[in-house]
C-alpha cells in the first residue's frame, strides 16, 4: 500500500515536470520524482532468495554524499540556475534580466 502511494507521487511529479514553465521547475519536479521512486523501491517486498545454483546477482547501492561534496539537490539547483541563465527559456535565472 505504501509503495502504491510513493509511485503515485512519482507519477504526479513527473506529470508536473512535463507542464513546468521553466527549466528550474522541471528539474525540481524530476528530482522529487526520483526521490519518490527511491522511497517506493524501499517499500517493495524483499526479493526471494536465489536458488543455490543460480549465478550471483549484481547489487547496486546508492552512493552516499561524501564530506565536502554538495548534496544532489544542490547540484540539481545549480544546474537549473545555469540552464535558466544560458537557455533563455523564459526563466529569469535570478539575474534580474
Amino acid at each position: 500500500m505504501e509503495q502504491t502511494y510513493w509511485l503515485g507521487r512519482k507519477r504526479a511529479s513527473a506529470a508536473n515536470a512535463r507542464i513546468a514553465g521553466s527549466s528550474e521547475a522541471r528539474l525540481a519536479h524530476l528530482e522529487l520524482a526520483g526521490r519518490y521512486s527511491v522511497k517506493a523501491a524501499g517499500c517493495a517486498p524483499p526479493a526471494p532468495a536465489p536458488a543455490p545454483s543460480a549465478e550471483p546477482r549484481v547489487r547496486l547501492e546508492l552512493r552516499q554524499s561524501e564530506a565536502g561534496e554538495p548534496d544532489s539537490f544542490g547540484r540539481v539547483r545549480a544546474a537549473a540556475v545555469w540552464l535558466a541563465r544560458a537557455g533563455g527559456d523564459g526563466g529569469d535565472g535570478g539575474d534580474g534580466e
